[in-house]
């Protein structure tokens, strides 16, 4: 039976991730070693993989490395704010999204790095970083959200 998996914010070739987030790692390496080492006893083959935002800072061969370690060939990549659409392998994921969309359990909900945006006239009221209205954020819809990036 197939399973959906969510990993995110694993920062693969993330130096400064290490000490900055106290993940008990040596260097990249031993991080990359023991992520992959994890996935691959969890996530099958036939399963669905979704990454979800920042999960390479590298370039194009350190995205190559790290899927091709993976067991799972059903990728399904949310790009995140560390993650650049030019070093991504696209031939070696199903879809490359900015947000995705799944109906599991009778429920339909949004994938994304980012969570919902806020819109400028309550961000002008309230004062708050530009950012909250980024058109990165997806635009509230009322569905669930699965978000990672915060």
């Amino acid at each position: 039976m197939r399973k959906y998996w969510f990993m995110a914010d694993i920062h693969i070739d993330h130096t400064n991730c290490i000490p900055l987030t106290g993940r008990p790692f040596a260097n990249v390496q031993e991080m990359e070693a023991t992520i992959v080492e994890n996935t691959n006893k969890k996530v099958k083959p036939e399963d669905v993989l979704f990454l979800v935002g920042d999960v390479c800072l590298g370039k194009k061969a350190s995205w190559v490395r790290f899927l091709s370690a993976l067991n799972c060939r059903n990728i399904i990549l949310l790009i995140g704010n560390h993650d650049k659409w030019s070093c991504v392998p696209k031939d070696m994921v199903i879809a490359v999204l900015e947000v995705a969309r799944l109906r599991m359990y009778g429920k339909t909900f949004l994938i994304s790095h980012y969570p919902y945006r806020c819109s400028p006239w309550r961000a002008f009221w309230k004062r708050l970083h530009p950012a909250v209205c980024s058109r990165k954020r997806p635009k509230d819809t009322g569905l669930w959200l699965l978000v990672t990036h915060c």
